[in-house]
C-alpha cells in the first residue's frame, strides 16, 4: 500500500496531534488505513473527486445545487491539505473538529480550545466547524427542567471569546454520533426550545430538512434512537411528514433567518449576545434594531405555566413595536428599550420589529 498509505500503527494517544495524523482510526481487530494525504498522487486524487462529486450532483437539478458539505475526521488530516480541497470543492466546507464526537470526552477543553484556535487564527484558508462545545451544554440544559442556565451561558460566552468568527461554524443539535434529542426527553415544547436555538443561532444551522440549510435527517420528526445505530433510524418510514410541529417550525424559522439575512448585509456576520438570563429563561440578541431578531428560550417544557418576564435594554428602539413570528403576539418596547416578554406553556419566541413583513409573509400554520 507505501506509499499511498501510512504505516499501520493505532492512535493511542488523543492529545498527540502527530499520532492522530499519521496513525489509523479503528484497532487492530477493525483496523482503517489511513492515507498518506501529503503524497501528491493522493492529494490529485481527492481534488479532481470532489470537484467532479459537487459538479454531477448540482447538474443534476435546475432548483438545488451543492452549495456546502459536511467534512469529517478533518484533525485526522494535516492542515495544509484542506484549503487545496476546499478550493477544489467549490463550495462553503464545513468540518468536523473531532475524529468521533463522543470522544470529545477524551481530550482536554484547553487541547480542544487550542485545536480551534490553530484553524482559526494560523490562517488556514478553510472551513468552518461545528460546534461541538455548545452541544453538551445544550442538550444538559433542554433536557433537565431542573438545570440553570449558568453553563450554557458561560459556555457561549467562552466560544464567543475563544472563536474568531462564531459565524462561520456549523449548529447542530442532533447528528449521527448520539443519542437523537428524543431519546432524552419526549417533551415536544422542549424540542421546540433547542431546535429554535439551533436555526436561530450564529452560524450555520444543521439541521435536517429539504430547505436553503445544510441538514441532519430525522430531527424534524423527533426521531428517538439511543446511541450508533439506533440514532440513525431511517426517514422513509415517516412518509417524510411535512406537518410534524418540528417540521412546521423549522420551516417558520428558516424563514424568519432568510429574511432577516435579506433584510441586513450583516446580519449573518454579527455576533449574538446574550441580553437576559435567570435560571430558566435566555434571551439572545442577533443584529442591529432595524433586522433584529430576539430569541427567547426556556427549559421548563410542556408543564410550564404562563408568566411575563421583564427585560432590560434588549436592543430594539424604544417605542418599537415587535411581534413574536412563532405566535402572532404583538407587544411594545418601552422608552429605555426594555421587553415585557410573555411566556405561554414553555414554548420558544421570535421576536422581531412588527413593522417588517415577517409575521404575514412567513408564518407557517
Amino acid at each position: 500500500m507505501y506509499p499511498y498509505f501510512h504505516s499501520v500503527c493505532f492512535i493511542d494517544d488523543n492529545n498527540n496531534q502527530t499520532k492522530i495524523e499519521l496513525c489509523d482510526l479503528g484497532n487492530s481487530a477493525y483496523p482503517l488505513p489511513d492515507l498518506n494525504t501529503t503524497q501528491p498522487a493522493v492529494r490529485d486524487l481527492h481534488t479532481a473527486w470532489i470537484k467532479y462529486l459537487v459538479s454531477t450532483y448540482s447538474s443534476l437539478s435546475l432548483t438545488h445545487q451543492v452549495d456546502g458539505l459536511r467534512v469529517d475526521t478533518v484533525r485526522h488530516v494535516e492542515k495544509s491539505f484542506w484549503p487545496l480541497f476546499n478550493d477544489a470543492a467549490g463550495v462553503y466546507c464545513c468540518m468536523m473538529a473531532m475524529w468521533i464526537i463522543s470522544a470529545i470526552t477524551r481530550i482536554t477543553w484547553t487541547v480542544y480550545f487550542h485545536m480551534l484556535r490553530e484553524y482559526f487564527h494560523a490562517k488556514v484558508l478553510m472551513m468552518g466547524i461545528h460546534k461541538e462545545v455548545r452541544y453538551f451544554q445544550l442538550v444538559q440544559f433542554f433536557t433537565n427542567s431542573s438545570a440553570t442556565s449558568k453553563n450554557l451561558i458561560g459556555q457561549f460566552q467562552a466560544q464567543n471569546k475563544k472563536c474568531k468568527d462564531t459565524t462561520l461554524l456549523g449548529s447542530f443539535t442532533e447528528n449521527h454520533d448520539l443519542p437523537r434529542f428524543g431519546n432524552f426527553t419526549s417533551d415536544m415544547v422542549l424540542a421546540k426550545n433547542i431546535v429554535t436555538y439551533t436555526m436561530l443561532t450564529d452560524g450555520i444551522p444543521i439541521s435536517s430538512l429539504l430547505t436553503d440549510i445544510l441538514v441532519y435527517q430525522g430531527q424534524e420528526q423527533h426521531f428517538h434512537g439511543g446511541t450508533d445505530p439506533h440514532d440513525r433510524e431511517p426517514l422513509w418510514p415517516t412518509n417524510y411528514n411535512t406537518s410534524s410541529p418540528l417540521y412546521v417550525l423549522v420551516k417558520q424559522l428558516n424563514a424568519i433567518r432568510s429574511l432577516a439575512i435579506a433584510r441586513s448585509d450583516t446580519y449573518s456576520t454579527t455576533q449574538s449576545r446574550v441580553v437576559y438570563a435567570d435560571d430558566h429563561n435566555i434571551a439572545f440578541q442577533k443584529s442591529d434594531s432595524e433586522s433584529m431578531v430576539l430569541m427567547v428560550l426556556n427549559n421548563l417544557g410542556e408543564r410550564a405555566e404562563s408568566y411575563t418576564v421583564e427585560m432590560k435594554d434588549v436592543g430594539f428602539e424604544g417605542g418599537l413595536q415587535v411581534t413574536d413570528v412563532l405566535s402572532c403576539r404583538n407587544a411594545t418596547v418601552d422608552y429605555y428599550g426594555g421587553l415585557d416578554v410573555e411566556f405561554v406553556g414553555g414554548l420558544p419566541s421570535g421576536l422581531a420589529g412588527a413593522d417588517s413583513d415577517i409575521s404575514s409573509k412567513y408564518q407557517t400554520s
